[in-house]
């Protein structure tokens, strides 16, 4: 990918060009400066470092890289930080853009980084954070090349306070791995299993001592969703006071609602849900009466309030399965050509924003029927600024959905929420929660 921030030595990363934060003068000091002489051969490169002389603060020259698995070595002189206010961000900004005009000079195709001055220098980590990133995405909107990142250590890659705070309190509030269970429950098997195509949707309370098993191949905690039958009786459950189901009917300790379809149709009390036709909902218990056909079932039972539980009858609108597959709608390539459309946006300016190289984005513009990896589908929605439900619609087209056991969605629905779509500023947050980042 075009970006990237990894864990590492940079003596260790192969690109062909590494930067080293550099002595002005002909001669290595501590830290990143004498990692990189000893690495590559500290004689044969000091006699080449000689030959440059003395380099400027702001400035970079270069030499090869000898041992190091790189063609050349950027050197550059970052500033002692003093206060803030004597041009020390400015000349860390300088470091970076010396060193890229350096490296494209060369014709290279990739660079490796560190995070300049922050070490002996004493540049605040945070702003420094800043100013690589703020570079490099300026770059990479205009020219093609590999970037890293190379933090050696995650404690000297430090967020702004307010932003690692903030993304961290989202975090709190909305990572619940029982959501994650309960919501969005990814196997097929879990999510659906039709008994002639009802389902009834309850709650327990408490323990169930009577409870039906599930069935044998299901094996399930006692607090996750399943879905299963007893004596010819489909039924599901849901154990969570506030899991945004409906109830139907008064469910206590280890009662379930069920719905026997083989002749009978049951329904619960009247609690305000809707009836079926033909079916009783008066009294206490429950009352047989005629089956009802399926299409009202789908209209009066199944219209939104109880899609949202991913249990589900196959409904299908009338006519043949051409007439059915003619309603598709776009696919997830379609919509997004349809979006950068829409937006008024250039190819090139879509998968530079999305963290992708030209290659990969050549595939998908090929394919009608690309599958997409799900970080790809989010980089996208970074890229075109797409609001919550836009980004859902695409992940949905994709076969995905935002998930609130998932960091990673945690994370990129924060900086949605917030406007973040520097995709660089995104995946260095990504990076600090030790998360995937984004792109390809």
């Amino acid at each position: 990918m075009p970006f990237q921030i990894i864990r590492n030595d940079i003596t260790k990363v192969a690109a062909d060009a590494i930067v080293n934060t550099a002595n002005p003068k002909p001669k290595y000091a501590d830290g990143t400066d004498r990692a990189v002489y000893t690495a590559a051969g500290a004689e044969q490169l000091l006699e080449e470092r000689k030959k440059i002389g003395e380099i400027g603060v702001g400035q970079a020259a270069v030499t090869p890289a000898f041992a190091l698995p790189a063609k050349y070595i950027i050197h550059t002189v970052g500033p002692v930080w003093i206060d803030g206010s004597h041009g020390e961000a400015d000349a860390v900004r300088s470091c970076y853009r010396e060193s890229l005009k350096l490296a494209e000079e060369l014709k290279c195709g990739s660079i490796a980084f560190p995070l300049i001055a922050t070490g002996n220098y004493g540049f605040p980590k945070d702003l420094a954070l800043q100013i690589a990133l703020s570079e490099f995405s300026a770059y990479l909107m205009t020219h093609e090349m590999d970037i890293t990142l190379v933090v050696f250590d995650r404690s000297a890659f430090e967020l702004s306070g307010r932003l690692f705070e903030d993304v961290g309190a989202f975090i709190d509030e909305n990572y619940v791995d029982e959501a994650s269970a309960k919501e969005y429950v990814t196997s097929e098997k879990r999510r659906r299993r039709r008994f002639g195509g009802i389902f009834l949707i309850g709650r327990r309370r408490g323990s169930a001592k009577n409870a039906p098993a599930p069935l044998p191949d299901e094996e399930l905690e006692d607090d996750e969703p399943y879905i299963g039958e007893t004596e010819g009786v489909a039924f599901s459950r849901r154990d969570s006071e506030d899991d945004g189901l409906p109830v139907v009917g008064n469910v206590e300790d280890g009662d379930f609602l069920a719905s026997h379809i083989e002749s009978n149709s049951l329904q619960p009390p009247d609690n305000g849900m809707p009836a079926f036709d033909g079916i009783s909902s008066a009294g206490a218990g429950y009352e047989a009466g005629p089956r009802p056909d399926a299409a009202s079932v789908s209209e009066s039972f199944f219209g939104g309030q109880v899609a949202a539980s991913g249990v589900k009858p196959s409904t299908m609108p009338p006519g043949s399965l051409d007439d059915l597959l003619r309603t598709q709608e776009e696919t997830f390539q379609e919509k997004l050509f349809s979006l950068i459309a829409e937006k008024n946006l250039s190819n090139a300016e879509v998968y530079k924003r999305a963290n992708l190289d030209r290659k990969h984005f050549s595939k998908i513009q090929c394919n009608r029927e690309y599958s997409p990896k799900k970080k790809t589908v989010l980089a996208f929605a970074i890229a075109l600024h797409l609001n919550l439900d836009e980004t859902q619609d695409l992940l949905q087209r994709a076969e995905y959905a935002l998930s609130p056991g998932n960091k990673v969605d945690l994370i990129v629905q924060y900086c949605i929420l917030n406007k973040i779509y520097d995709i660089i500023e995104v995946n260095a947050i990504l990076f600090k929660y030790q998360q995937p980042v984004l792109g390809a």
